[in-house]
């Protein structure tokens, strides 16, 4: 006897029908499926927060360049600057745009406030996170950082 006789055989002799025996093995194949997503979901979350890090961290890098560049092709000036002195958000990026650069959305501010720079003009002035903009900059010293949290402002 062949195996799919001798299944067919031991169904019958319990009394399973094969619609009976299908019906099972595709619930037990779901209920795998969805244990498997389950305990993948906690995996996928923590992938995407550590994504948006990797591109709060880019956008930095490419703001700080701009900086950079902007500093290097002015003769040590700092960006944001406006003709009567005062650090105006504004200028700052009206100053970056010139040399080819626009400031990046943050990835963890929504909407349009996570283009939007707070400006300070205080050498000993650090950014709390509760500003409610993207980024912070201070004209005096020329440090860009993320505004969004005070974890990442430490960046």
């Amino acid at each position: 006897m062949n195996r799919k006789k001798r299944r067919r055989f031991h169904r019958e002799k319990a009394g399973q029908s094969p619609m009976i025996a299908l019906f099972e093995r595709t619930v037990l194949a779901l209920m795998l499926f969805a244990a498997a997503v389950g305990w993948m979901m906690p995996k996928m979350a923590r992938a995407a927060a550590e994504n948006r890090i990797t591109l709060l961290m880019e956008r930095l890098h490419e703001a700080r360049s701009g900086i950079a560049l902007y500093r290097a092709q002015n003769d040590g000036r700092l960006p944001g600057r406006g003709g009567d002195g005062n650090p105006a958000a504004e200028q700052f990026l009206s100053d970056l745009a010139k040399q080819g650069c626009q400031i990046p959305a943050n990835p963890f501010v929504q909407g349009p406030a996570g283009r939007q720079v707070t400006v300070a003009d205080d050498p000993a002035a650090r950014p709390t996170g509760r500003e409610g903009t993207g980024w912070w900059y201070n004209a005096a010293t020329g440090h860009f950082a993320a505004c969004d949290s005070r974890y990442h402002s430490a960046f």
